[in-house]
């Protein structure tokens, strides 16, 4: 057997498990292949250096085998002289010791580190109902907290004035238990509060992969909305959504996201921007990602026992600036596609005219009017901010009062205010003058809205169609109003 050649250079190297077998040419062929197509880190760069593990520190070789090896590129192999179980895959090794190691740079910057560490997928087992997210790859949103890394919200003020959590977020402790490996966190705006590419002053915006590469990333969820898109090495990625925040970053980067019913999902360990807002939830490429992380991750919650909806509904008015010549068809063909795979026509539906006609005591005020009140900012504010939502009041409102413990604990350390990015300075100014009347206003209008359609129109069997994103390219450096 070939004995390791002294050097102190760090060298890649390739775990092999052999168990009790006998290794040979044949059998290291089909090894090595069967590697290279599961895994997406191991390449023949790390056959430089060959380590079987027995668990017993004996190996038999044939002859033929070490041959082949070294055919295409090894320098020397040896078996490791321990009973401990090291996973089969790739490797450094330097002076006796191997580490995991593989790097990716983030040339889309949607991570807070330019470089990420990728573990190769041989270290995993096959997923299992106790791991059924083994070796899958998480990115996750910079808010969720993980133990031992300080969460900075994306406000260089912000990140070292608290210590690292001692936890992690629930949905962060569950993933991992469930064999998932968090590979990074990714940038959001600040506070997880909408700005616009525009507005980042702190932290450079992600980089959209789509398109020519200079659209919008859209909302909060930008990082793991860009990343996820822009990299194969990714499988999944998680973030928030209090105003939009998955639904129009998955539209931008041609994802699916999914923004869960309200508080569902545990999201403890997240910073909140609206705790009656907020939810959590995730972002994939493809439909059997997307269902294999929503389907451990809603393990235990409760959920309507599953059936096909028996009812489309279609609010026409909703979908009239995407009848463009381009998309109109787009649309009209999806739709067709839903009807014929369900079995169900759609229904071209008036949610204004439900509103009109059920039995609710504001429901003499037409719904666009109960929704539209922002008591406490002027005319021309509501205006340019678009503002015209009871939601709006609402996040407003605790976008300011939720960071209030931050601008009090900043000053006293530092001696001075902290800095935040212009449109967050804006949202606080007006969010400081929302009254608590004018908040309990909209929150109870925000209920009997909920109320109304669960009872009216949402049931188990029904589903509507809403269009969710621009129907034009949006360019990052570009202001679509004052603010947006």
């Amino acid at each position: 057997m070939i004995k390791s050649q002294a050097t102190d250079a760090f060298t890649p190297a390739t775990v092999i498990n052999v168990e009790s077998r006998l290794v040979d040419e044949e059998w290291l062929k089909t090894k090595l292949c069967q590697m290279d197509l599961k895994d997406d880190v191991f390449n023949l760069a790390f056959i430089s250096i060959i380590l079987f593990n027995s668990g017993t520190g004996k190996v038999e070789v044939t002859p033929d085998g070490p041959q082949y090896l070294k055919s295409i590129g090894m320098l020397w192999f040896d078996s490791l002289p321990t009973a401990t179980v090291i996973p089969t895959g790739p490797y450094i090794w330097h002076l006796g010791h191997i580490f995991k190691n593989s790097i990716e740079f983030d040339r889309y910057e949607a991570f807070e580190s330019s470089f990420i560490p990728v573990p190769s997928r041989l270290y995993y087992d096959t997923p299992s109902s106790e791991k059924p997210l083994s070796g899958c790859r998480l990115a996750i949103k910079e808010i969720y907290d993980l133990k031992g890394v300080r969460t900075g919200c994306s406000v260089r003020d912000f990140l070292p004035l608290y210590s690292p959590p001692e936890e992690s977020a629930f949905a962060i402790r569950n993933f991992i238990a469930y064999g998932a490996v968090i590979i990074g966190k990714t940038k959001t705006t600040q506070f997880a509060s909408g700005e616009g590419s525009m507005d980042w002053i702190d932290y450079q915006c992600p980089f959209n992969p789509r398109g020519d590469g200079y659209q919008d990333t859209s909302m909060s969820s930008a990082g793991s909305a860009a990343g996820l898109a822009a990299y194969d090495w990714i499988d999944s990625s998680l973030g928030t959504d209090t105003f939009r925040s998955i639904l129009w970053p998955a539209s931008a980067h041609g994802l699916f996201g999914l923004r869960p019913t309200h508080k569902v999902l545990d999201n403890s360990g997240v910073l909140s921007l609206s705790e009656h807002l907020d939810t959590v939830g995730h972002f994939s490429r493809s439909v059997d990602s997307f269902y294999r992380l929503g389907d451990a991750w809603f393990n235990g919650t409760p959920q309507h026992k599953f059936q096909l909806p028996k009812r489309i509904l279609f609010p026409s008015e909703f979908w009239k600036r995407y009848q463009t010549e381009y998309l109109a068809s787009v649309v009209e063909d999806f739709v067709q596609d839903l009807e014929k795979a369900l079995d169900v026509e759609r229904v071209d539906y008036n949610i204004e005219s439900e509103w009109a006609s059920a039995s609710l005591s504001p429901s003499h005020i037409p719904l666009k009017n109960y929704l539209a009140t922002v008591s406490g900012l002027s005319f021309l504010q509501v205006k340019l901010l678009t503002l015209q939502q009871t939601l709006s009041t609402i996040q407003l409102y605790d976008c300011y009062h939720n960071n209030a413990k931050f601008r009090d604990d900043f000053p006293i350390v530092n001696g001075h205010p902290p800095y935040v990015n212009p449109m967050i300075r804006f949202k606080w100014k007006l969010g400081a003058q929302i009254s608590r009347e004018s908040y309990e206003e909209a929150l109870q209008q925000k209920k009997i809205f909920h109320d109304f359609l669960s009872s009216n129109i949402f049931g188990p069997d029904t589903i509507m169609l809403l269009p969710v994103g621009a129907p034009w390219p949006s360019y990052r450096d570009t202001y679509h109003g004052v603010y947006y």
